[in-house]
């Protein structure tokens, strides 16, 4: 077998190709070396995973969005999930020789930086869920008038045990429910909490 390169290596033969003032550069990452960011959603479409696995071809697939720093023993993925799920699953179940994936790897952003890599990938083309946001927003240390307003419909319906779909779900049939995200947070955003507590009181 042959050995693995380590992901310092790999990283700096590919650094070496960076111009000034670029912030990520696209490397054939190892599978081995890559691994879902902590802040990305949980909830994940095995049949879109498993129709992407048995279909899997490397050529078709876009490249995958992720963040390093010097010294990490991965790679973090904030757009690409279900692709690297679908990859690691055609290796397993349908035996298809996947090496590497090819990844635009942002170097030394911050916390929130890398965050917003996952919540603003989708600007101009499909839109991020909002129940997909929901665990992005709460892990920021800074947020932008929407995400506020969106972290606060979270701690309000944790306040009144209402349901809030992809954020705490555990509906019980006495239990209110939203129904529109948008609506909601935009009360909140314009209006202010207080008049929101007022509406579903």
């Amino acid at each position: 077998m042959k050995k693995l390169v380590s992901l310092n290596v790999v990283m700096g033969n590919a650094m070496k190709n960076m111009k000034e003032n670029e912030k990520f550069v696209v490397v054939d990452v190892p599978i081995e070396y890559l691994e879902i960011a902590p802040n990305q959603r949980d909830r994940v479409s095995k049949a879109g995973v498993d129709n992407k696995a048995k279909k899997w071809d490397t050529n078709k697939c876009f490249i995958l969005k992720g963040t390093w720093h010097f010294g990490d023993k991965k790679v973090l993925l904030q757009d690409g999930q279900h692709r690297y799920l679908a990859a690691k699953k055609a290796i397993e179940e349908y035996s298809k020789e996947i090496n590497t994936l090819k990844v635009a790897v942002f170097i030394g952003l911050t916390p929130d930086e890398e965050i917003d890599l996952f919540l603003y990938q989708d600007e101009g083309v499909n839109k991020l869920r909002y129940c997909d946001k929901f665990k992005s927003i709460k892990m920021k240390s800074k947020r932008n008038e929407v995400e506020q307003a969106m972290y606060d419909l979270m701690e309000l319906c944790d306040k009144h045990d209402i349901l809030l779909s992809g954020y705490n779900d555990r509906f019980v049939k006495s239990q209110k429910k939203i129904g529109s995200i948008k609506k909601s947070y935009e009360i909140i955003q314009y209006q202010g909490k207080d008049c929101f507590e007022w509406i579903i009181d």
